[in-house]
């Protein structure tokens, strides 16, 4: 038992680990006012009102924007882990949000279109898009 025990705790463990080592799917949602583009590691161009889902390597834990309504290129930590959202909110800031974020703002979103959920699934999942970061696509 002690043994079965210890190949419990050390498969928790990897199952902790894993996320460390494999790609973050990211989201960058820009409600920004004009467009943001991804410059390093990845290069992408993100309109204003518009999402991008693209996805980080292992080592890849800093993304580096530039925005013609911003002084010059800004550089944002994005947590390991298995997702990550980065928000340029409609005032132009930006934030990061890690897997856990994601969860609590999914949650969030539920909980506030649980009269929708009547409806069918459609009407449901558009209320969650509305209900996360600032809206969805």
């Amino acid at each position: 038992r002690p043994c079965m025990a210890a190949l419990l705790l050390l498969a928790l463990l990897c199952a902790q680990l894993l996320p460390l080592a494999s790609t973050t799917a990211l989201l960058v949602v820009n409600d920004g006012s004009d467009v943001v583009e991804l410059l390093t590691p990845l290069q992408a161009k993100v309109p204003a009102g518009e999402r991008w889902t693209g996805n980080l390597g292992a080592n890849e834990l800093a993304l580096h924007l530039e925005s013609p309504t911003w002084p010059s290129a800004l550089s944002v930590d994005v947590a390991p882990g298995r997702y990550a959202v980065v928000v340029i909110a409609p005032n132009n800031s930006v934030s990061t949000h890690d897997a856990n974020d994601l969860q609590v703002e999914l949650s969030n979103a539920a909980h506030a279109c649980e009269a929708t959920r009547g409806q069918g699934e459609s009407p449901w999942m558009d209320c969650l898009a509305r209900g996360a970061f600032w809206g969805g696509p």
